[in-house]
């Protein structure tokens, strides 16, 4: 299967890391689901949003950083925007932050073995979720997470920088071990600082998540704010959000995308 996008551009070379990063488990885990109905956005109930927190220190989240822009010599390239065709465009009235992109495999593992345990319900999925009716999900199969994507995309927001509201599109491919086609079905970003201590106060940046197209007048909003270590994991289909602007300080997120791959199709 031919790759819809892995969003575009030159990876950075794979730069060196301890053998002993990310080794061990999650420091202080805690999990909660993000609740649409009593944010008032019913119109997402049953649609999947998990935060987790204390996944990563803020030493490790520094060293992720270090590891990104060591490999890019430090140079944070302009984010782009899909715009169809496999092509890409910057378009700063949509998105306007800058990035890095990052393939790694090993360290891509390490990150999803730090993640994986705390979410059991997204390793194999038998029934879809909300809004997944097409396709792929058009009739019954199982879905079984095969990793992470390894193109990392970490981003840099500064004062006025955003990313407008959009759903996250699906990403699809031939898996890299050859085992057959493998699609992305959930977002995973990853906060990798939230200012304060020795950074300049953080003000905005939050991922928040709003009310269907349509809704104009009568719109809720959720917001996740960013904080050190934090992992937010959701759906591509059907939840609008978008990267709130950045008031004062900077934020770095690092977002990637689960893989899955059909086990098997029921006759």
């Amino acid at each position: 299967m031919a790759s819809t996008n892995n969003s575009g551009g030159a990876p950075s070379t794979t730069f060196s890391y301890d053998s002993e990063f990310l080794q061990t488990s999650a420091p202080f885990p805690t999990k909660s689901s993000v609740d649409f109905v009593a944010g008032g956005i019913p119109q997402y109930d049953g649609h999947y949003a998990v935060i987790l927190d204390g996944i990563f220190t803020a030493e490790e989240c520094t060293q992720l950083v270090a590891i990104a822009s060591a490999a890019n010599k430090g140079v944070w390239d302009r984010a782009l925007v899909n715009v169809g065709g496999g092509r890409q465009a910057h378009l700063t009235d949509i998105r306007n932050c800058g990035r890095i992109l990052y393939d790694d495999i090993e360290l891509t593992n390490r990150i999803w073995n730090r993640i994986k345990p705390h979410v059991p319900e997204l390793l194999r999925i038998e029934s879809p979720p909300k809004q997944y009716k097409t396709g792929l999900w058009s009739k019954p199969s199982v879905k079984i997470a095969k990793g992470l994507n390894e193109r990392l995309r970490f981003l840099k927001y500064g004062p006025g920088e955003y990313f407008e509201r959009h759903c996250d599109g699906r990403f699809a491919r031939e898996a890299l071990d050859g085992s057959g086609d493998e699609f992305s079905v959930f977002t995973i970003h990853l906060y990798l600082n939230e200012g304060g201590k020795e950074e300049e106060e953080l003000i905005g940046g939050s991922t928040s998540f709003f009310s269907p197209w349509g809704y104009q007048g009568q719109e809720k909003e959720i917001r996740v704010k960013p904080k050190v270590g934090r992992v937010l994991i959701f759906q591509h289909a059907g939840l609008l959000h978008s990267g709130e602007e950045v008031l004062k300080g900077l934020k770095l997120t690092m977002r990637t995308d689960i893989m899955y791959q059909i086990l098997k199709e029921e006759k």
